[in-house]
């Protein structure tokens, strides 16, 4: 709020008023409400199959197209890889078997997941940076190392080594993982 607020403007976003509507796209809130339906029926099937939303798919087909952009909400907001179109579906359809390579990926969102609740445990903010030490087994390894670009973004290390550590049990799928989070000072 400080960088893009002018002169005139609130000291604090807290303190404004909510912004008045130019002009309103009937266009865009249909879409936006048939996308809503799809998002609710999509995580409705996910909640009754017991796959948590961590975990992605590899699709869900529905009967109608929703547009390119809005397929793309669709997909981050179920967490699938692939809008597919079937007028033959009745209601929508989610793919829910699970591939090895969809798998990992699941478990490496729970233990990006499960690394930021121990950050949090430990008083640690955002821009705090940390090393850390993983000690797994080999299966635990491969996820890590397939996904450690990304997992050494979201979790704020500059460093992850595998080896001997003491620290904090967690659990990522079928994996376990004793990880030692070093603070950067």
């Amino acid at each position: 709020w400080r960088e893009i607020k002018e002169k005139d403007d609130e000291e604090s976003v807290h303190l404004a008023s909510w912004p008045k509507a130019k002009r309103t796209d009937d266009k865009v809130l249909l879409a936006m409400g048939t996308l809503r339906e799809e998002v609710t029926k999509a995580l409705e099937l996910r909640s009754k199959s017991g796959i948590k939303i961590r975990q992605p798919l590899a699709s869900v087909t529905l009967n109608v197209s929703l547009g390119d952009q809005y397929e793309a909400l669709l997909l981050d907001e179920v967490n699938v890889k692939e809008v597919k179109i079937d007028s033959n579906v009745q209601v929508i359809d989610l793919d829910l078997k699970i591939t090895p390579e969809l798998q990992m990926e699941g478990d490496a969102r729970e233990f990006m997941r499960a690394v930021q609740d121990l950050r949090k445990q430990l008083g640690l903010s955002a821009q705090d940076r940390v090393n850390l030490i993983v000690q797994t087994s080999d299966s635990g390894e491969a996820v890590v190392k397939t996904f450690l670009a990304e997992i050494k973004n979201k979790i704020g290390a500059d460093s992850i080594e595998f080896g001997d550590a003491n620290g904090e049990e967690i659990k990522a799928g079928k994996h376990s993982f004793t990880i030692e989070l070093k603070t950067q000072n």
